[in-house]
């Protein structure tokens, strides 16, 4: 699956789950900011093919999101 069509994905389930969420492009992927930008989602398309990797101080919080797109996108 493209990048475009992951990113496409995680966008629709923010907006299932009401998220409030802003995106930008970065090289080689797409960034997502959640809760006014206190939590990072950043999906890379690459040779290895698609990774993505969860920031924020809020460890609990961030590890709670990488489960979840981790089986959305599983």
């Amino acid at each position: 699956m493209s990048l475009e069509q992951q990113a496409n994905r995680i966008s629709s389930y923010f907006q299932e789950n009401e998220v409030d969420f802003e995106t930008r492009e970065i090289p080689y992927g797409r960034q997502f900011l959640i809760l006014d930008g206190n939590v990072r989602l950043n999906c890379y398309s690459g040779k290895k093919g698609f990774s993505f990797h969860v920031q924020g101080k809020d460890k609990g919080l961030t590890s709670e999101l990488e489960e979840e797109i981790g089986t959305l996108l599983g």
